[in-house]
């Protein structure tokens, strides 16, 4: 049997070969050297008897051969042994529907942010390789977010970028809650606590050349003798609460807290994963969880079963949006959402979901009083300073009008909580906002020719009531050329409600008075300055 004969046949009985698989068979067949079975392959796949998957390159750099063509199926099974990195994104892919966002993506791949300081296999290499197998399209940005999309989809990407980011949303939305409730729980400290912002969906935490939901660290170390050993132990978080928590969604978890723990060469690094999911229909991933020494929490656990009524009615929420189904079915699942959370006893727990749902409830009255135009949502912008550093801030709401523009600041706190005028460099305050971020928009907005050259103006609105110095200051400023035409420069608790009692938004009332005007502490009241994160 001659070398193609041979070659040919042994393909065909195992579907594909690597180049190591290859030239060992050879070797031992017709009992040659590993450099002349490497030159036999060579010189039959540049005729084109053979085929390899060249320029793609699987485990130890090195490529595949086969005979008949191969399919997405065929490329699974290989890259499931061979690049594994590669296979979980091409199966996370196909489980998000044909859409993952770039940071998703670094997250399942376990891809390092500098690839230079590590052999891990990286992101752009991968995506680079999906192209070429054409399964996928071109990268595509939405909200300054990018994509990576099936081919299958097409013109169509839009759509179905626009569904996802919402569940991209509703992963971060119950992010700053749990940290919270973990710090009441001693597990991580609140000197260093980084998250991954719904304002800012793309970047995430980064910490030791990869990407995290959440990083802190924990002094609640155990018990031990060694009077050297007293570092924190840096804690990682992975959260999934949109769909199921997959196999390939820990295999890229584990892989990043591997990346941590041997990227020290003196000695490893104490690191404890926490996952935070909503279920997970594989019983053998929550096995290997507990194998593994990983702490998991279903978000069931931590705030009782009636969440996911919660999480269901907050999906809900994202379709109305995303088919323009609005005012009234809004108001009604947010209204759902919000009873759930005092009849389950969680209306405290989760304050910053509280004050999601005012953020939503505003947009939602709003886009009625400003008129022709269009609002955009958790708008974060960006700008270099003088010394090149990059500087960004996020806004609630901007307008975009044919005769101005708005920028709103919204705070959903609880009724008697109090807004202090405060400073530039004081967050949550009204000096903050008219000081520091608003001048920055401005300035954001006059230099781009993408928007009209209108003076814009600002609105701050909040459930709760302003310091007597701040009521001073923003009763001058509604005096000003920052007053929008349709509404005051700002509106508390109190003249919110006279607001929608004027405009007859009936139901929007009822959910401001039953559920944000009642006289109760703050969440920073509550927690006394506790968590400042």
């Amino acid at each position: 049997m001659d070398y193609l004969s041979f070659i040919q046949n042994e393909i065909e009985r195992q579907g594909y070969l690597t180049a190591q698989e290859l030239n060992q068979k050879l070797s031992e067949r017709f009992h040659i050297t590993s450099v002349n079975s490497r030159k036999i392959v060579q010189r039959l796949t540049a005729s084109g008897k053979i085929n390899s998957t060249s320029p793609i390159t699987f485990g130890n750099n090195q490529f595949v051969y086969f005979t008949r063509s191969l399919n997405k199926s065929m490329i699974k099974h290989i890259t499931k042994k061979h690049r594994p990195s590669l296979y979980r994104l091409i199966v996370t892919l196909e489980n998000s529907g044909g859409v993952l966002s770039y940071y998703e993506a670094l997250k399942v791949t376990s891809s390092p942010l500098d690839r230079e300081k590590t052999k891990m296999d990286y992101l752009d290499r991968i995506i680079q390789d999906l192209l070429h197998l054409d399964f996928i399209m071109e990268l595509q940005t939405y909200n300054n977010v990018t994509y990576i999309v099936d081919k299958k989809h097409g013109v169509n990407w839009l759509s179905i970028v626009t569904s996802h980011e919402g569940k991209m949303k509703l992963d971060c939305m119950f992010l700053r809650d749990v940290l919270i409730w973990l710090q009441k729980h001693n597990l991580i400290n609140s000197e260093e606590v980084v998250y991954r912002s719904k304002d800012e969906l793309s970047k995430g935490a980064q910490h030791n050349n990869f990407v995290w939901d959440a990083f802190s660290y924990s002094s609640a170390t155990g018990i031990t003798n060694d009077r050297e050993d007293k570092k924190n132990t840096l804690i990682v978080l992975d959260v999934q609460l949109s769909r199921s928590y997959s196999q390939q969604d820990l295999d890229g978890f584990y892989n990043r807290v591997q990346g941590v723990i041997c990227s020290s060469l003196s000695r490893k690094r104490k690191v404890l994963p926490i996952i935070i999911l909503n279920e997970t229909t594989d019983t053998s991933v929550q096995n290997r969880i507990r194998k593994l020494g990983f702490l998991s929490f279903h978000l069931g656990t931590i705030y009782g079963e009636r969440i996911y009524e919660v999480l269901k009615s907050l999906n809900n929420i994202n379709d109305f949006f995303r088919f323009q189904s609005y005012p009234s079915d809004v108001i009604s699942e947010i209204r759902s959402v919000l009873e759930k959370l005092r009849e389950s006893g969680q209306e405290t727990n989760l304050q910053n979901l509280k004050g999601d749902l005012f953020e939503i409830l505003m947009y939602s009255v709003l886009r009625r009083i400003v008129g022709e135009g269009y609002i955009e949502q958790s708008v974060v912008l960006k700008d270099k300073d003088s010394s090149g550093k990059v500087e960004y801030y996020e806004y609630d709401l901007v307008f975009h009008g044919p005769r101005e523009q708005i920028v709103f600041e919204l705070k959903g706190y609880r009724g008697n909580s109090e807004i202090k005028l405060g400073d530039q460099d004081s967050k949550n305050t009204i000096r903050w906002f008219f000081r520091r971020t608003f001048p920055f928009a401005q300035r954001y907005y006059s230099n781009s020719s993408k928007y009209n050259q209108h003076i814009l103006k600002a609105c701050f609105i909040s459930t709760a009531r302003f310091s007597e110095e701040a009521t001073e200051t923003l009763s001058k400023l509604n005096e000003s050329n920052l007053k929008p035409s349709m509404l005051d420069v700002f509106y508390d608790g109190q003249k919110l409600k006279n607001l929608m009692k004027e405009r007859e938004y009936s139901k929007e009332l009822d959910v401001l008075e039953k559920y944000y005007l009642e006289q109760n502490l703050s969440i920073g009241e509550r927690y006394n300055g506790e968590y400042p994160f």
